[in-house]
Protein backbone atom coordinates (compact mmCIF):
# COMPACT_ATOMS: atom_id res chain seq x y z
CA UNK A 1 0.00 0.00 0.00
CA UNK A 2 2.89 2.34 0.73
CA UNK A 3 4.25 1.73 -2.79
CA UNK A 4 0.91 2.50 -4.35
CA UNK A 5 0.65 5.72 -2.38
CA UNK A 6 4.15 6.81 -3.42
CA UNK A 7 3.44 5.82 -6.98
CA UNK A 8 0.23 7.86 -6.97
CA UNK A 9 2.07 10.83 -5.47
CA UNK A 10 4.81 10.52 -8.11
CA UNK A 11 2.25 10.45 -10.91
CA UNK A 12 0.44 13.42 -9.39
CA UNK A 13 3.74 15.33 -9.04
CA UNK A 14 4.69 14.53 -12.65
CA UNK A 15 1.33 15.89 -13.77
CA UNK A 16 1.90 19.07 -11.78
CA UNK A 17 5.40 19.43 -13.22
CA UNK A 18 4.03 18.90 -16.74
CA UNK A 19 1.25 21.42 -16.08
CA UNK A 20 3.77 23.93 -14.76
CA UNK A 21 5.99 23.38 -17.83
CA UNK A 22 2.97 23.73 -20.08
CA UNK A 23 1.91 26.92 -18.28
CA UNK A 24 5.44 28.30 -18.53
CA UNK A 25 5.59 27.47 -22.25
CA UNK A 26 2.19 29.07 -22.79
CA UNK A 27 3.32 32.15 -20.92
CA UNK A 28 6.47 32.38 -23.08
CA UNK A 29 4.44 31.90 -26.26
CA UNK A 30 1.99 34.62 -25.19
CA UNK A 31 4.89 36.96 -24.44
CA UNK A 32 6.40 36.18 -27.86
CA UNK A 33 3.06 36.84 -29.54
CA UNK A 34 2.64 40.12 -27.66
CA UNK A 35 6.20 41.13 -28.55
CA UNK A 36 5.66 40.29 -32.24
CA UNK A 37 2.34 42.15 -32.24
CA UNK A 38 4.03 45.19 -30.74
CA UNK A 39 6.83 45.00 -33.34
CA UNK A 40 4.22 44.74 -36.09
CA UNK A 41 2.34 47.74 -34.71
CA UNK A 42 5.56 49.76 -34.48
CA UNK A 43 6.50 48.87 -38.06
CA UNK A 44 2.98 49.64 -39.29
CA UNK A 45 2.97 52.95 -37.40
CA UNK A 46 6.31 53.90 -38.93
CA UNK A 47 5.09 52.93 -42.43
CA UNK A 48 1.91 54.96 -42.02
CA UNK A 49 3.88 57.92 -40.68
CA UNK A 50 6.21 57.77 -43.70
CA UNK A 51 3.24 57.47 -46.08
CA UNK A 52 1.64 60.48 -44.42
CA UNK A 53 4.84 62.52 -44.72
CA UNK A 54 5.15 61.54 -48.40
CA UNK A 55 1.57 62.61 -49.03
CA UNK A 56 2.12 65.90 -47.23
CA UNK A 57 5.23 66.61 -49.33
CA UNK A 58 3.37 65.68 -52.50
CA UNK A 59 0.43 67.87 -51.48
CA UNK A 60 2.73 70.81 -50.71
CA UNK A 61 4.51 70.35 -54.07
CA UNK A 62 1.17 70.31 -55.92
CA UNK A 63 -0.03 73.30 -53.92
CA UNK A 64 3.05 75.32 -54.84
CA UNK A 65 2.66 74.32 -58.49
CA UNK A 66 -1.00 75.43 -58.48
CA UNK A 67 -0.14 78.72 -56.78
CA UNK A 68 2.58 79.37 -59.38
CA UNK A 69 0.09 78.62 -62.15
CA UNK A 70 -2.43 81.02 -60.60
CA UNK A 71 0.21 83.76 -60.28
CA UNK A 72 1.25 83.27 -63.91
CA UNK A 73 -2.37 83.37 -65.07
CA UNK A 74 -3.05 86.50 -63.02
CA UNK A 75 -0.08 88.23 -64.66
CA UNK A 76 -1.28 87.14 -68.11
CA UNK A 77 -4.76 88.39 -67.33
CA UNK A 78 -3.38 91.77 -66.25
CA UNK A 79 -1.34 91.93 -69.46
CA UNK A 80 -4.35 91.08 -71.63
CA UNK A 81 -6.48 93.65 -69.80
CA UNK A 82 -3.81 96.31 -70.33
CA UNK A 83 -3.57 95.41 -74.03
CA UNK A 84 -7.36 95.57 -74.39
CA UNK A 85 -7.51 98.95 -72.68
CA UNK A 86 -4.84 100.32 -75.02
CA UNK A 87 -6.50 98.82 -78.10
CA UNK A 88 -10.01 99.93 -77.19
CA UNK A 89 -8.85 103.49 -76.66
CA UNK A 90 -7.45 103.54 -80.20
CA UNK A 91 -10.69 102.23 -81.76
CA UNK A 92 -13.08 104.61 -83.38
CA UNK A 93 -15.93 105.61 -81.12
CA UNK A 94 -18.55 104.17 -83.45
CA UNK A 95 -16.80 100.74 -83.52
CA UNK A 96 -18.41 98.03 -81.36
CA UNK A 97 -14.94 97.03 -80.03
CA UNK A 98 -14.42 100.46 -78.50
CA UNK A 99 -16.40 99.50 -75.40
CA UNK A 100 -14.79 96.55 -73.58
CA UNK A 101 -17.63 96.23 -71.07
CA UNK A 102 -20.10 95.79 -73.91
CA UNK A 103 -17.88 93.15 -75.56
CA UNK A 104 -17.70 91.21 -72.28
CA UNK A 105 -21.45 91.50 -71.78
CA UNK A 106 -22.20 90.13 -75.24
CA UNK A 107 -19.56 87.36 -75.21
CA UNK A 108 -20.80 83.77 -74.93
CA UNK A 109 -18.92 80.59 -74.06
CA UNK A 110 -19.41 77.59 -76.38
CA UNK A 111 -19.26 74.40 -74.27
CA UNK A 112 -18.81 72.09 -77.26
CA UNK A 113 -15.99 74.06 -78.87
CA UNK A 114 -14.56 75.20 -75.53
CA UNK A 115 -14.09 78.78 -76.70
CA UNK A 116 -15.54 82.25 -76.29
CA UNK A 117 -17.67 83.74 -79.05
CA UNK A 118 -17.64 87.49 -79.45
CA UNK A 119 -19.36 89.67 -82.01
CA UNK A 120 -17.58 90.54 -85.21
CA UNK A 121 -16.01 93.96 -85.55
CA UNK A 122 -18.47 96.47 -86.87
CA UNK A 123 -19.94 99.84 -86.18
CA UNK A 124 -22.60 100.49 -83.55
Amino acid sequence: MYLNTNRAKNIKNKLRINENLHDAQMKLLKEDINHLNQEFLNIEHKRLKNDNEDLQHEFEHDRQRYLNTIRTQEKQLLLFCAILEKMSSTMQHNCNYGNIDKIIEQARYDEEKKNMNINAIGSD
